[in-house]
């Protein structure tokens, strides 16, 4: 099992997610180019090292890896040309400042038309030779940035206008998928800088800079706060969008109502939910859920006859309870060749009678972290997407079946929501019923061949459709649309509030 986590998308995630050639100088073992790979399949990467024994690892994991001592390298010794990134860690360039400029110079000329150059400097490093080595470059601009413990220097070929985005997310969990690993990704590209907290949208926490406010997962104690708390947001002609991905049936009062109507857009993740917020606010913007990181697809045991079964969903009782008899019944039948491992869901898990299950979760009642979740969905051979056909559930994006076909993991799911995307009997199994499910259930215990060709083209699905990498770009490009119609958007915006007020004044809600 490796799985890339948070932590460990380190230097890896301060490459362009888009580039398809990296050059990467003081690659070591080869680490980074084997997360970046991850995270952009598509991408041959090349290192280079002096330390030979290094290499030697580097190369079982990379493209390609050469032995340099420095940087005074000649690259077109190894017909490298039109890179997307070129990566260059102090180590190679410390004792080397003053040559700076002719070397930078030189790996301008390999660089692709919207390539980079990355320079990693640790604390002892001096960063002083920056400015006067820029001087004369074909280069537009540069950044730079704290990272972890170290200071990131970062060189653009083309620049674009500045993009200054703050996001107010709720909490680490809900955020994720939806703005902190976008983030990561918008933050390599050209005057694009996004700063994400945590905590209650507050315009005292702003810089001053900032284009775009984005709340994700908003919550307010009233309408009239609300209507304060929006209008000083979007004062400096700020742009505000509220990120939110799920049903807000739950909300029954007024501030449900001014989360939506009070900012300019709403952003959410399924058409389904669009047209839910389209009922508060026309301007919506639908962003489809993605997967961060793509890890090697397993090779499987296709001579056992043991399987393991995967649940992981919080507030799901209802759509399981339902579908307990038959888990009971291939507990019966299969016995020890059956095993569960189970995410977050303690009810659930006390409510299988297996001898063979794990649970995995926070302590009490915490959910558990991301990394955690995945890294049990890809020890299973199946995961079970119960979702029963409800209003609520209906909204509700196909995250779980991307995220199990990432991990090489079979899904069994009911046709709600995930009937969109999976396509049944080749990348993944919907079952209409309990028969049905019962059927389907033992087919795929029974046949581990049949799982294998299954995770192969459901992971090839996401591999070719729903890498991250793939689609952070058309967020950027569509915040800079709104951006350009922001005075429309603001004069919407105040008609909605002022609607909403005189409904509030004549006594409906």
């Amino acid at each position: 099992m490796d799985l890339m986590t948070d932590a460990e998308l380190s230097l890896a995630g301060l490459i362009p997610p888009r580039a398809r050639s990296v050059l990467e100088m003081g690659c070591g073992v080869g680490v980074t180019g084997r997360r970046f790979k991850e995270i952009q399949p598509e991408c041959r990467y090349f290192g280079i090292d002096s330390d030979r024994d290094k290499l030697r690892q580097a190369a079982k994991v990379l493209d390609r890896a050469a032995v340099e001592k420095d940087w005074d390298i000649d690259l077109s010794r190894y017909g490298l040309d039109e890179l997307d990134c070129i990566m260059i860690h102090g180590a190679f360039w410390r004792g080397h400042e003053r040559e700076a400029a002719g070397r930078l110079a030189y790996f301008c000329g390999f660089l692709s038309q919207d390539g980079q150059i990355v320079l990693t400097a640790g604390a002892a490093d001096s960063k002083d030779w920056l400015e006067g080595a820029l001087t004369g470059l074909p280069l537009q601009g540069y950044s730079r940035m704290s990272w972890i413990d170290m200071t990131v220097i970062r060189l653009f070929r083309t620049m674009a206008p500045p993009l200054r985005i703050h996001t107010f997310a709720a909490e680490p969990i809900t955020a994720h998928i939806r703005t902190t690993l976008p983030t990561i990704c918008c933050n390599t590209e050209p005057g694009v800088i996004i700063r994400e907290k945590y905590g209650y949208p507050d315009v005292s926490r702003l810089r001053g800079d900032e284009q775009i406010c984005m709340i994700q997962r908003c919550h307010l104690n009233n309408s009239e706060n609300a209507e304060a708390v929006f209008s000083a947001l979007a004062g400096e002609h700020r742009l505000l969008i509220n990120e939110f991905d799920d049903a807000p049936f739950h909300w029954h009062t007024d501030p449900a109502y001014s989360a939506f109507v009070g900012v300019h857009v709403v952003q959410t993740s399924t058409p389904a939910l669009a047209d839910v917020f389209r009922e508060y606010n026309p301007y919506v913007l639908t962003v489809e859920n993605q997967v961060a990181s793509l890890p090697p697809l397993r090779q499987p045991d296709l001579t056992s006859d043991h399987a393991t079964i995967f649940f992981g969903a919080i507030n799901r009782r209802e759509d399981w309870q339902e579908i307990m008899p038959v888990l009971d019944e291939a507990i019966q039948r299969y016995g020890a060749r059956l095993s569960f491992l189970v995410v977050g869901n303690r009810e659930f898990y006390d409510a299988l009678r297996a001898e063979n299950k794990e649970y995995f979760g926070g302590s009490d009642g915490e959910i558990a972290p991301y990394d955690t979740y995945l890294a049990a969905m890809q020890q299973a051979d199946i995961a079970l997407l119960p979702l029963r056909d409800t209003p609520f559930n209906r909204l509700k994006s196909d995250l779980k079946f991307i995220e199990a076909a990432s991990c090489g993991t079979v899904a069994l799911a009911a046709p709600t929501v995930y009937a969109r995307t999976l396509r049944d009997g080749r990348t993944g199994f919907l079952y209409h019923d309990l028969r049905e499910l019962r059927q389907l259930l033992s087919l795929l215990i029974e046949n581990p061949l049949l799982r294998w060709e299954t995770a192969q083209l459901a992971y090839a699905y996401v591999r070719e459709n729903r890498m991250l990498a793939n689609h952070y770009e058309e967020r950027i490009y569509a915040y800079r649309e709104l951006l350009a119609h922001r005075d429309e958007l603001e004069l919407e915006r105040r008609r909605r509030m002022t609607k909403l007020r005189h409904v509030h004044v004549g006594g409906i809600s």
